[in-house]
């Protein structure tokens, strides 16, 4: 295709094809986590292929998978991703958000349209965008367990599956493309929005195992990995529903015992030196606090300027913070034209009445957030260059 052949001039093709053909395991890297530290945790790596790929917009590529091979939406609905092809060194893989769904609450997307969604890091014609000439691999969310799940359940025990929580499948299957695509990028955007932001803690573990010479800077916006404070078994709940309990490492000593999963982050900066995250969102965001998470925003904010505080005093220069006060919910997208249709896909509500809470909701955006005379645009693109000065841990005061 001419998406490749874009990317055949320059050096950093050629040392990824040596390295593509090397293997990942065979590559000479370190492996920060080995198969002994999460058992599984590539066990669908190869699993399926695309059925199918479309065009549905100028220098866009969309694959689909067919649902008997595994990879799929929650209710059965086929999974696709996109990819835009930048000819750019570095690589950005954007996890989507979409909501959750659990035996006790769900509102989730649950169809993955084809095309790449028009919020603010992803648009090519926003000039304030920082990434708007980076290469793209999007992930829609579909599949209702945050990209983590691994089980099929009947929630109304009428003997028929009517969840399937195949979300770590997709990640897999979405990667093994991208490797092949992008084989040596310089450096890896991982960028997660709100239940993709929750995604990015196993998905960096999967883009390690894939570019093991990459720089790879996770973006977690909104999703920062807070719960329920002092509540372990809400989480541990979520993961057995899931099915994603072994995606918590053994070696993750007490990872959920005070009740988020903000030591998964930590235990993921301790063990792989070329891994950094950048942490963003509102202290009181409204949908994880009250909507999903039921503790209210003077509650969730505490939760998050404890537990992210703690994580940037461990690790100043590649744990840093972007967060504002209010009570918005994400930071990367901006203006869309709403939560369901061409943007996301079909949302389901279950009980019904939340959907009023979605009434109150309000997104941030990259030229509306600001800290201390620096707009979010600037921060990242800061980021990107390694300008320091501009680049730096900003929290509004509490």
């Amino acid at each position: 295709m001419a998406r490749s052949a874009r990317r055949t001039g320059g050096w950093w093709w050629a040392a990824g094809a040596v390295a593509a053909l090397a293997g990942c395991g065979d590559s000479g890297a370190p492996d920060p986590f080995p198969e002994s530290e999460i058992p599984g945790i590539t066990r669908y790596f190869g699993s399926a292929a695309p059925a199918s790929t479309s065009e549905p917009e100028p220098d866009v590529v969309t694959y689909e998978f067919d649902p008997a091979d595994g990879p799929q939406c929650m209710t059965g609905e086929p999974y696709r991703f996109s990819v835009r092809d930048a000819g750019s060194r570095d690589l950005m893989i954007f996890l989507q958000g979409g909501g959750a769904c659990w035996s006790g609450l769900c509102l989730a997307i649950i169809s993955a349209p084809p095309g790449i969604a028009h919020v603010d890091v992803l648009r090519t014609d926003k000039p304030t965008n920082p990434f708007k000439d980076t290469s793209v691999v999007y992930l829609p969310y579909c599949d209702g367990s945050m990209f983590a799940g691994q089980a099929e359940r009947d929630s109304d025990g009428d003997g028929v599956v009517d969840r399937i929580y195949h979300g770590l499948q997709n990640v897999s299957v979405t990667l093994d493309v991208a490797a092949r695509e992008f084989p040596s990028p310089r450096r890896i955007y991982l960028v997660g929005s709100s239940g993709g932001s929750y995604g990015t803690i196993p998905a960096s573990v999967l883009a390690r195992k894939k570019w093991p010479f990459a720089d790879i800077r996770v973006v977690q916006d909104a999703g920062l990995g807070i719960a329920r404070p002092g509540d372990p078994s809400f989480v541990d709940a979520l993961l057995a529903e899931f099915g994603a309990d072994d995606v918590i490492p053994d070696s993750c000593v007490d990872c959920t015992g005070d009740g988020h999963i903000t030591k998964l982050v930590e235990w993921g900066l301790e063990r792989d030196p070329d891994l950094s995250v950048m942490a963003l969102g509102a202290y009181e965001d409204f949908v994880i606090g009250d909507v999903f998470l039921g503790i209210g925003g003077a509650a969730y904010a505490d939760a998050v300027a404890t537990e992210t505080g703690e994580l940037h005093a461990r690790f100043p220069n590649r744990y840093k913070r972007f967060l504002v006060d209010g009570r918005e919910h994400t930071l990367t997208l901006g203006s869309i034209t709403g939560l369901t249709g061409s943007d996301f896909g079909a949302l389901l509500v279950e009980p019904w009445w939340k959907t009023l809470q979605l009434l109150s909701v309000q997104l941030g955006g990259i030229d509306s957030a600001e800290l201390d005379g620096t707009t979010l645009a600037t921060w990242l693109d800061a980021m990107m260059r390694d300008d320091e000065k501009v680049f730096r841990d900003l929290t509004a005061a509490r």
